[in-house]
């Protein structure tokens, strides 16, 4: 599958709870273990699709997938709207994916397999969140003040470049992709 210029995003956002509301992962950075997230995707008609997560252990887990549909589909992780899950583990980076093309959805040990190694990521600096597709990768928000002090190459740099990797490997097995990796701190 060859991504066209004007390929279909899938709109991937993040969300998590804080008081009351639910906030965009940028605006309330950085997330901590046991806060409560929901994850959506706008899933371009006739695509199949797949949405996984890694965690900070290095493992990519699918956490749904569908098959095409003739209109948009909006994609819920939880799937049922009024849910949210907790972010659990050790503190270190966390990355969404969702991906999908016209044929089958993508398997997890096809992207196990375009991840390669090392299988986990450097720990983001804690307001750090980094966005990819098969364009390229950006940064969505970077640390507001004073950071703490990092080894050379630095975390987001190194995270920024696997997230590349990534990118140009699916480019010939999916239509569209898109990720979203941040850093998870204890509370």
């Amino acid at each position: 599958v060859r991504p066209s210029q004007d390929a279909p995003r899938p709109e991937l956002t993040i969300e998590v709870w804080e008081s009351d509301r639910y906030l965009k992962l940028p605006d309330i950075a950085p997330v901590r273990n046991g806060d409560q997230v929901r994850i959506t995707a706008k899933i371009p008609p006739g695509r199949h699709y797949a949405l996984f997560a890694l965690g900070s252990e290095g493992v990519f887990q699918e956490l749904t997938h569908g098959s095409a549909s003739d209109a948009s589909t909006i994609v819920r992780y939880p799937p049922e709207i009024g849910q949210a899950v907790p972010l659990v583990g050790p503190p270190g980076t966390e990355l969404v994916v969702v991906c999908g093309s016209p044929g089958a959805p993508l398997p997890v040990a096809a992207l196990q397999a375009a991840w390669g190694s090392p299988p986990t990521l450097p720990p983001l600096p804690d307001l750090s969140v980094l966005r990819a597709d098969l364009a390229g990768v950006s940064v969505e928000q970077r640390g507001r003040d004073f950071g703490r002090p990092t080894d050379r190459p630095d975390p987001e740099s190194l995270v920024h470049e696997r997230l590349a990797v990534l990118s140009r490997a699916l480019r010939n097995q999916v239509e569209f992709f898109e990720a979203v990796a941040f850093a998870k701190v204890d509370r």
